[in-house]
C-alpha cells in the first residue's frame, strides 16, 4: 500500500505504465498489422527454359503472341497449401516481360481454400502501383464489380523475384466474392489486335470483328443467349443498346473512371462486362486500369461532341454510352457526388494506413516511388472546375 502512496509510484511508475498502455493500444489495437505474403512458384529447369525461349521470341516481336502451348506445369506455395499446376507468360507488351519481373498466368489443378484457381502475378508498375489498389478500392466501394487484387512478395524456384501484385481470373468467383446476384462475364478477344498495332496500321473497326468470349454463368442457355445479344448489339453500336445497360453502374464506373484517370480501362480490347441475371441488365467491370491515358481529361463528358463522327474510332466507342440520355444525366450527378471533397477525404482517411504500407514495401524494391496522396483531390477539383467552366 505504501508502494501506492510514494512519489515513486505516482510521479514515475504511473506515468510509464501510461505510456506502455497507450503504446499497447496504437501498435496493437489501433494501427493494421499488415503484412505482404509470399507465393513461390516452382517451375522444372526445361520448363522454365522454354519460358525464357517464348520471352526472348516476345522481347524481338515487341508483344507477347500467346496459345494453349504456352503452359508448362508447375507447383505454386501459397497460404500454407502447396497446389499443382500449370504456368505461362502473361501479358500483351514487353512491358510485362523485364528482367526478373516477367508476368505469370497460373491454373491451379485444384482451387485453393479461398476458392482462388485462375490468377496472374505481374510487375506491380503494369497496375499503376498504389494507384491499382485505389481504382479497384474505390470500385468495390460503390459496388461496380472488379477482380480481386493482391500484393505479395513472390520467389521463382526459390529466387526472390520482389513484390508482385497478383490478380484473379474472371469467373463466378469473383462475382459470389463481391456480393453480386449470379451472372456471365463477358469480353471481346483481342486476337490479332496488337500484331496490327504493332504494325502502325489503324485498329479502328477492329472491334467489329472481334470474338465474344464468356466467363462464368451457368446453364440458363436463355440468360445467357440475351447476355451475348446485348453485347453484339453494342458491338456493332445498335441504335438504342444502351438500354440494356445498367445506366446508374455505367454512370459511376465513367465516373470513378475519371476521377482515377483509368481511361486505359475502358478501350474495347481491356474493358469486361457483368450481365446481371437477376436485374438481367449489363454493367462494366473495372480491369487493368493503367498506364494513364490522356485522351479523357478533364472528364470523359467534356470531349464528347469534340471526337470524330466515326462510332468505331477507338475512343469514339468509350464515349458513346454518354450520348444515351439517362446515363448521362447519373453520370453528371455521380460526378458531382464524388468530386466533393468529404468523398475523397473519408476515403483516404479509410485506406490511407494501407495504402502507406504498400507504398512502403514497393519503395523497398522501388527506392524512388511515390504515391500521390494529393491525386485525388487534385484530379476531382480538375473535374469541377470543367464542370462550372460548362454551366
Amino acid at each position: 500500500m505504501k508502494l501506492f502512496k510514494s512519489k515513486i509510484f505516482k510521479f514515475i511508475i504511473l506515468p510509464l505504465l501510461g505510456i506502455g498502455l497507450f503504446c499497447l493500444w496504437f501498435f496493437v489495437f489501433r494501427v493494421p498489422n499488415f503484412e505482404l505474403e509470399t507465393l513461390s512458384l516452382n517451375i522444372s529447369s526445361a520448363d522454365f527454359e522454354k519460358l525464357s525461349e517464348l520471352r526472348d521470341v516476345a522481347l524481338e516481336n515487341d508483344f507477347l503472341e500467346r496459345s494453349e502451348d504456352d503452359f508448362v506445369p508447375a507447383s505454386i506455395v501459397y497460404r500454407s497449401q502447396e497446389k499443382s499446376g500449370k504456368v505461362r507468360l502473361k501479358g500483351d507488351w514487353t512491358d510485362h516481360l523485364g528482367h526478373k519481373k516477367w508476368s505469370f498466368r497460373i491454373k491451379l489443378k485444384d482451387e485453393m481454400d479461398d476458392g482462388l484457381k485462375v490468377f496472374s502475378i505481374q510487375n506491380p508498375k503494369s497496375r499503376g502501383h498504389v494507384s491499382g489498389y485505389v481504382f479497384h478500392k474505390l470500385l468495390k466501394q460503390e459496388g461496380i464489380l472488379t477482380n480481386e487484387m493482391r500484393f505479395i512478395h513472390l520467389k521463382v524456384n526459390g529466387n526472390n523475384w520482389g513484390v508482385y501484385c497478383l490478380e484473379e481470373h474472371l469467373s463466378n468467383r469473383m462475382i459470389a466474392n463481391q456480393g453480386k446476384p449470379a451472372g456471365m462475364i463477358l469480353k471481346f478477344s483481342d486476337a490479332g489486335f496488337f500484331q496490327i498495332d504493332n504494325s502502325g496500321e489503324s485498329t479502328d473497326g477492329l472491334i467489329k470483328q472481334a470474338e465474344i468470349n464468356t466467363y462464368g454463368g451457368n446453364d440458363d442457355n436463355d440468360l445467357n443467349s440475351k447476355a451475348k445479344s446485348i453485347i453484339s448489339n453494342y458491338q456493332v453500336q445498335k441504335e438504342g443498346s444502351y438500354t440494356d445497360f445498367d445506366q446508374l453502374a455505367m454512370a459511376k464506373y465513367y465516373a470513378l473512371c475519371d476521377l482515377t484517370t483509368a481511361y486505359h480501362a475502358m478501350g474495347w480490347i481491356n474493358i469486361r462486362f457483368y450481365f446481371n441475371y437477376e436485374t438481367q441488365k449489363m454493367e462494366a467491370v473495372g480491369y487493368d486500369p493503367y498506364p494513364v491515358l490522356e485522351w479523357g481529361k478533364p472528364y470523359l463528358g467534356n470531349n464528347v461532341e469534340r471526337t470524330k463522327n466515326d462510332p468505331f474510332e477507338t475512343t469514339m466507342i468509350v464515349y458513346s454510352a454518354l450520348k444515351d440520355s439517362a446515363i448521362n444525366t447519373a453520370y453528371y450527378s455521380e460526378l458531382e457526388r464524388i468530386t466533393h471533397p468529404n468523398y475523397i477525404q473519408k476515403f483516404m482517411d479509410e485506406n490511407r494506413a494501407q495504402i502507406k504500407f504498400l507504398e512502403s514495401e514497393i519503395k523497398k524494391e522501388y527506392s524512388s516511388y511515390e504515391y500521390d496522396y494529393n491525386d485525388l483531390s487534385q484530379r476531382a477539383k480538375d473535374i469541377r472546375d470543367g464542370l462550372k467552366s460548362k454551366k
